[in-house]
């Protein structure tokens, strides 16, 4: 009786669920003056439906600084500020998803000696 070896290799696959940054929320643009500029402004309530946990970060780019949501206005003073929300980082291979806000703070006399900040 001859002896037969038996010989096995073994894979993994790794499947990730795509996940979506959302849209752009109903609640677009936020609108402050600058003495009511929020310490802790919820990034999030500027979009539905999108998927929790993703990276927050300033400017346009997922590469851009991270931040965190909700984060301190009081220091912003006039412009033109971005924030994207990313899905889909490393080391999930689905396509990545982004979501871009973008600020404008500006004067207004109406508000006098005030910040208007529109999100978009």
């Amino acid at each position: 009786m001859e002896l037969v070896r038996e010989d096995t290799s073994t894979v993994s696959i790794t499947i990730y669920e795509t996940f979506t940054a959302g849209t752009v929320s109903l609640a677009n643009p936020a609108t402050f003056c600058e003495a009511g500029l929020p310490a802790a402004f919820d990034l999030t309530t500027l979009l539905d439906n999108e998927d929790p946990n993703g990276q927050w970060t300033q400017g346009t780019l997922s590469t851009d600084p991270v931040v965190t949501s909700p984060i301190d206005l009081t220091g912003f003073g006039p412009g033109t500020y971005d924030f994207t929300y990313t899905q889909n980082i490393a080391p999930n291979s689905c396509p990545r998803r982004l979501k871009d806000c973008t600020s404008h703070c500006f004067t207004r006399p109406k508000c006098r000696n005030s910040l208007k900040c529109r999100f978009l």
